[in-house]
Parts: C-alpha cells; structure tokens; sequence
C-alpha cells in the first residue's frame, strides 16, 4: 500500500511545482530594450484591462523604408503613464522589457512585458 503511494509522490510534486510556476508566470527567456516610435497605446480587455502597445523599431529611412513592428504589454500603471507622455511627442523612445514563456491573461496580451522607460533620450 505505502510503495503505490511513495512512486506517485514525485510525480505528483512535479505536477504541482510546474502548475505553481506557470500561475506565477516565472518563467522569463530574456530581457532587453527597443528603441523605437511608439505608434500605438491603449488599455484593452474586458474584465481584465491590460494595457497593450506597438512600437516601430528603428530610425527614420533605416532598412530601404521598410518598418519592423514590436507588440507589447505592460503592467506597471507608472510606466503606462510615461509611454503616453510619450505617445504624444512622436520621438524615439527606449523601452526595457522582459519576454516570458508563457505569460498569464491578467498580465497582458503578448509575452514581451514593458517593466522600464528610458526617459533622458539625446533626441527627445
């Protein structure tokens, strides 16, 4: 009786440690920043408002006029604030961010999460 139960216990904790870890959303690739024109910024949802944004990467007239887009959510209601101040002014902004695996709804729509803004830019 007590060995069937002894051989489910590491899978068991295994089971629960993974489902505890992926609630928290702890589990985070990488981390960076992007410099770009912010070009779009609201708060989205219908239950859980998140605040989602996209940015484009690079200078004017880089890569022969072609644009890159970056998706982003943020958090932190602080730095929702900066961004639009931001928004506004239509200059170049630096944001730091972190990618996660596996992100939760509550937290936002994609897995980049804006944690930092970089406010003294030479040309903002």
């Amino acid at each position: 009786m007590f060995k069937k139960f002894f051989k489910k216990v590491p899978a068991l904790f295994t089971l629960v440690t993974l489902s505890i870890l992926l609630c928290t959303g702890c589990f985070t690739y990488s981390n960076g920043e992007r410099t770009g024109v912010l070009t779009k910024f609201s708060e989205r949802g219908y239950f859980c408002k998140t605040w989602e944004g996209t940015m484009t990467l690079g200078a004017e007239g880089a890569s022969g006029g072609l644009r890159n887009v970056w998706e982003f959510s943020v958090e932190d209601d602080e730095v929702a604030e900066e961004l639009k101040k931001h928004m506004r002014t239509g200059k170049l902004v630096t944001l730091y961010y972190e990618q996660e695996l596996w992100v939760a709804f509550w937290r936002g729509a994609t897995k980049y999460i804006v944690t930092n803004i970089v406010k003294d830019l030479p040309n903002s």
